[in-house]
């Protein structure tokens, strides 16, 4: 064959790709998916359009809105459907109007949705199954059920999806729900929440949660079950409820510098077991600063400062705590209940009734810490 002959044969995908336009070309949005093949950019221009759109087993397209264009649902059950796609680009456009949600991604690889804005609807971002969907730097605004939701269907739900630097603001219920495994839940932003902020499915796994902001949420800032999950630097700030709360359908989380500053109940409660902590923080809780329900858990560096409650109440069995300490906590610094614990280096000053304030007839274990006032 010849050489011009060969290269033309291995350039033909590349000189195929076209940008579609809206409305100049075609018409509506759903004429120019259904035109689209491989490789193909979709470019609609600013301006009011109705849905629903409907991409259905499309792969390497992308759809991009100029101007950030509105897309009208017309009350059908999702504005922008993505279902079976893969490396399918949706970014910056206005959703609106759907009964049950804006975006809704089923069984998508590689999608990813970026830069685009939810107004209102149940739920702003829906994530149903697939693998390494991506869903980023949106602004998801007024969502009465959920703002942005990772959910299982029969995939068995998502796996290996990101979730980054979007603003979920005035929920109603939750701003971001997770299913699946091995998700990555990073540098969010949400305000106010009339409800919780980020909570996790009871079977999700591996699930990565760092440097996410809750503000101001009316209840909870992290509600989180499942298995093995990570946090590292999240912050919550004035939670009308709990921080950080891990339900008894938790075990074997890592958290690591995440810090919480006036929460209406308690910083972290935690009734899940094998949880590690480190350099975890607590500011001026109206309740307990850590409160400990579960066994074989492990608290180093944990420091609460200035709560209306006890500092760190214990009471569980069989848990290590290295180098923890409450200062200026309103009742007790440490209040233990449970027994065969361990506290070495630990200490509490301050505290309005006692800094060690020990139930009787216990088999607790004191290395080299510091408490200046205790029980008989």
């Amino acid at each position: 064959m010849p050489r011009l002959a060969l290269a033309m044969l291995f350039l033909a995908p590349l000189l195929r790709a076209d940008t579609l336009k809206v409305p100049s070309q075609f018409a509506t949005i759903q004429q120019a998916v259904d035109a689209a093949v491989a490789g193909d950019v979709i470019v609609v221009s600013k301006g009011p359009f109705v849905g629903p759109v409907f991409v259905t087993g499309k792969s390497d397209i992308e759809l991009r809105g100029k101007g950030l264009p509105t897309l009208d649902g017309t009350g059908a059950g999702s504005t922008l459907d993505i279902e079976d796609c893969t490396n399918v680009l949706v970014k910056g456009f206005e959703i609106t109007n759907a009964l049950t949600q804006g975006i809704f991604v089923v069984n998508g690889i590689g999608v990813r949705i970026t830069k685009c804005h939810t107004l209102g609807m149940p739920v702003g971002i829906h994530v149903r199954d697939g693998d390494t969907v991506t869903v980023d730097h949106n602004q998801v605004v007024g969502a009465t059920s959920v703002g942005i939701q990772l959910s299982s269907g029969v995939g068995g739900g998502p796996v290996a999806c990101t979730v980054r630097a979007n603003h979920v603001e005035d929920t109603t219920n939750l701003a971001i729900m997770v299913d699946g495994q091995d998700g990555v839940i990073e540098r969010n932003v949400i305000k106010p929440a009339s409800g919780d902020g980020i909570s996790s499915h009871i079977n999700s796994l591996h699930a990565r949660f760092a440097r996410n902001r809750v503000l101001d949420a009316t209840n909870n800032g992290f509600v989180l079950e499942g298995g093995q999950h990570e946090l590292d630097r999240n912050k919550v700030l004035r939670a009308g409820g709990d921080s950080f709360v891990f339900t008894g359908n938790s075990s074997d989380f890592v958290l690591t510098h995440n810090r919480t500053t006036e929460p209406g109940g308690t910083g972290f409660l935690v009734d899940g077991d094998d949880m590690s902590f480190d350099h975890d923080r607590v500011l001026k809780p109206i309740g307990d600063g850590v409160e400990l329900g579960k066994e074989t858990c492990h608290l180093k560096n944990v420091r609460v400062l200035h709560g209306l409650g006890n500092g760190i109440e214990v009471n569980a069995d069989s848990n290590t705590f290295d180098d923890c300490r409450a200062t200026g906590c309103g009742y007790d610094g440490f209040a233990v209940t449970g027994t065969l614990n361990t506290f070495t280096k630990c200490r509490a000053k301050g505290s309005g009734n006692l800094d060690l304030d020990e139930a009787e007839g216990l088999d607790n274990t004191y290395t080299d810490c510091k408490f200046k006032t205790t029980s008989p």
